[in-house]
């Protein structure tokens, strides 16, 4: 075995000829897959004077359990596993490289998949039981973090349906992952990177289907540590992973994350993005913040909408505890939602931001919609409800009448004698457009951004940056299509205020285009902008069109 160990690792050494290192991997490639590479595992991963050689060892363990695990007794395997526990917590102690540590939580995880697979199940409790095992020999915060997230993972990735036991013993491991996260992240003597594992893990955790009771105690710690910059993008990117995947998605918990994410915005998340716009550039953080809005603004749109509806039907913008307006921190996140739209700069050469808004106008369009039908639904039925109920009144004051006169009657609707129950009209229904008001000058504020957002450069300002490459004015291209799409949403909204304020403003345009020659970018924007919704117009809307026919035009 020594000389095996001894030719191995030298064919591990890099050649300088090419063909003479094909050579070595061939052959290495033969050793491993020989039953006595089982034996090179410890003394490779124990090479002290060379990683590469004990990556290979990590790397051998990986593909001995993937290959050859069926071949050995069965009464080996609790030993080895114990074998490659110690292995790995001695691999942690001597601070071995981190791609030598993750193949060895790699090869861990492999080994839990194939004994709970076995029949019976073995090694129920494997991640509680390695974190143990780790810890007792003095694995640090950093490492056990690292194990997990890669043990989850790998876990998540095996076949779904086929081990059921494997996921019980993720799942047991949960209040251990809860209690490392919270008592890290909360922690003022971690390390950053402690911190930033603890989220990376969670982030796994997430994606492996942590329970809403478990997302609801980690959420306030999230929101409390989102104001911390060195953690602002992984803190982000976790709330972004709830907003969207996990239990809490579409819709859920708005009292838990919803509105305690506004308030967070309203107070500091504004200050990010106006910091980024009067810098002239988006930065990392401010793009994260944007990601993060739009998260929101897909998992709470329906919530969006009917605070809109709401305002409007309350008479507008105001304070919503004492007039019932839109809340200022609904305000304040619409706000943001449309700087991002109209992010300064050309998208795809100055700023990529903008384009991840545009799923935004979509959903909410929609949700206003959705809000507007059950509003109907509900009037609908209470009509209903209140015209049955009048209607047995009047029957019962009828036959009593009846009675008293012991005669048949009938009461004449035209007379002196006219029920004041048959008088009385139905509750009137709150209009459509009373409904979209607050929604109509948000979207009408769209559609003047994204039409500026459309605009070609001119002349002047593409010699200014020296020109666009192909690759540059197909994006641009792609983008404009894209927010054509939008645009649609806009109409539906505005109906026949959306051609009638763009015309009114190409009116104005023509009429300064003789003393302004650039002035013809911002009017083919509006052309473009009206044949983007063609599909979205009836005939109804098309009379303003007319004015584009006109000599004037």
């Amino acid at each position: 075995m020594r000389q095996l160990v001894l030719r191995a690792t030298t064919l591990i050494s890099e050649a300088s000829d090419p063909a003479e290192q094909q050579q070595r991997q061939e052959e290495l490639e033969r050793v491993v897959n020989s039953p006595d590479a089982w034996g090179l595992i410890t003394p490779f991963l124990e090479y002290d004077s060379d990683p590469n050689v004990q990556f290979y060892g990590a790397h051998i363990l990986g593909v001995k359990i993937a290959r050859a695990w069926n071949t050995l007794d069965t009464s080996i395997h609790f030993p080895l596993r114990d074998s490659i526990l110690e292995l790995t917590g001695r691999a942690i102690a001597l601070q071995r490289p981190k791609m030598v540590l993750r193949r060895l939580y790699i090869a861990i995880t492999a080994i839990a998949l194939k004994l709970t697979t076995a029949s019976p199940p073995q090694w129920s409790d494997f991640l509680t039981s390695s974190l143990l095992a780790l810890q007792s020999q003095g694995a640090n915060k950093e490492a056990l973090l690292e194990f997990m997230t890669i043990a989850v993972e790998e876990v998540h990735r095996a076949p779904k349906g086929s081990n059921n036991h494997i996921a019980d013993a993720v799942n047991a491991a949960i209040p251990s992952f809860m209690d490392t996260f919270t008592s890290t992240v909360l922690s003022s003597t971690s390390k950053e990177t402690e911190n930033l594992l603890a989220l990376k893990c969670l982030q796994s955790w997430i994606g492996w289907g942590l329970s809403g009771n478990d997302i609801t105690t980690v959420v306030p710690t999230l929101i409390s540590i989102l104001s911390t910059p060195p953690l602002f993008i992984a803190t982000s990117d976790a709330l972004q992973d709830i907003l969207i995947a996990s239990a809490m998605a579409d819709g859920a918990g708005i009292k838990t994350i919803t509105e305690p994410l506004l308030d967070w915005i309203f107070v500091t998340g504004r200050t990010i993005a106006d910091s980024a716009v009067v810098e002239g550039t988006p930065n990392p953080i401010s793009s994260s913040l944007c990601r993060l809005l739009c998260a929101l603004g897909d998992h709470s749109n329906l919530y969006i909408a009917k605070k809109l509806i709401n305002a409007s039907q309350a008479g507008g913008i105001g304070n919503a505890t004492t007039s019932g307006g839109i809340e200022p921190r609904i305000q304040e996140f619409l706000r943001l939602m449309l700087l991002y739209t109209g992010f300064p700069g050309f998208f795809g050469t100055d700023e990529e931001d903008s384009e991840s808004t545009l799923g935004f106008w979509y959903l909410l369009q929609e949700s206003l919609w959705e809000v507007g039908e059950e509003e109907d639904e509900t009037n609908e039925w209470a009509d209903l409800i209140n015209n049955e109920s009048l209607k047995a009144v009047q029957n019962v004051i009828e036959n009593a009448i009846d009675g008293v006169n012991n005669v048949d009657y009938m009461m004449d609707e035209s007379g002196p004698m006219k029920s004041p129950i048959n008088g009385e009209s139905q509750p009137e229904k709150v209009e459509a457009d009373s409904r979209m008001k607050m929604a109509k000058i948000l979207f009408g504020e769209v559609v003047t951004i994204l039409r500026r957002k459309v605009m070609w450069p001119t002349s002047a300002q593409m010699q200014e940056s020296g020109g666009w490459d192909a690759e540059q004015r197909e994006n641009f291209t792609v983008y404009r299509r894209n927010v054509g799409d939008t645009l649609i949403n806009a109409c539906y909204v505005l109906r026949d205020q959306f051609l009638t304020s763009l015309l009114e403003e190409m009116k104005v345009q023509l009429a300064q285009a003789s003393q302004q020659p650039d002035i013809w970018e911002s009017i083919e924007a509006i052309l473009f902008s009206i044949k983007a919704v063609h599909d979205a117009l009836t005939s109804s809307n098309l009379e303003p069109l007319e004015f584009l026919f006109h000599d004037s035009a």
